[in-house]
């Protein structure tokens, strides 16, 4: 994120602290105070099935958690983890979580926010009936790294596919 930019020319310089494996950056405008989930750069992600998909859930269908279809989102199937870089530049993040409209009320999983090792949210086991549930983190504005997790709910992970929408991350 660019701070204290004004209209005309400004200069950007990229510095890191040790090395890293990224290969190029890009610079976009940012609208409001929030960037959606799905523009913000992704450190890692791992499931046991399949591969994290943005705008689609893992079945590669619409986003949807019961009768509402999403726009924005990211679709995984239990158990994932997705790990996000924050660096101090965020003071929330808030975003819905559901097992997908596909698995026709099948399917059950919690999902888990972590941020620097600690839990800050979690839905608790939902199912393919359960309705959307937003979860909010606050205070990120120390903030490092912030996880995704979604564990299976015990009962193996047939047609568990999580759906993280409408998530943001609010600019401090």
């Amino acid at each position: 994120m660019l701070k204290n930019c004004v209209a005309g020319k400004n200069t950007v310089s990229i510095r890191y602290e040790t090395p890293g494996n990224c290969a190029a950056y890009r610079l976009e405008p940012i609208s409001g105070n929030a960037i959606d989930l799905t523009r913000w750069g992704i450190l890692g992600a791992m499931q046991t099935k399949g591969e994290l998909q943005k705008f689609k859930p893992a079945a590669a269908t619409p986003l949807a958690i019961g009768k509402t279809t999403y726009t924005s989102g990211l679709g995984a199937h239990a158990a994932s983890l997705v790990e996000l870089p924050l660096d101090g530049q965020f003071s929330a993040f808030e975003v819905t979580v559901g097992i997908d409209a596909i698995t026709d009320g099948r399917g059950s999983v919690s999902f888990e926010i972590n941020v620097d090792g600690a839990v800050k949210a979690d839905s608790g086991v939902m199912n393919g009936f359960s309705k959307p549930v937003t979860l909010k983190v606050d205070k990120l504005e120390s903030a490092k790294r912030m996880l995704l997790i979604v564990r299976d709910a015990g009962d193996k992970n047939q047609d568990d596919l999580a759906d993280w929408v409408e998530g943001k991350l609010i600019v401090k």
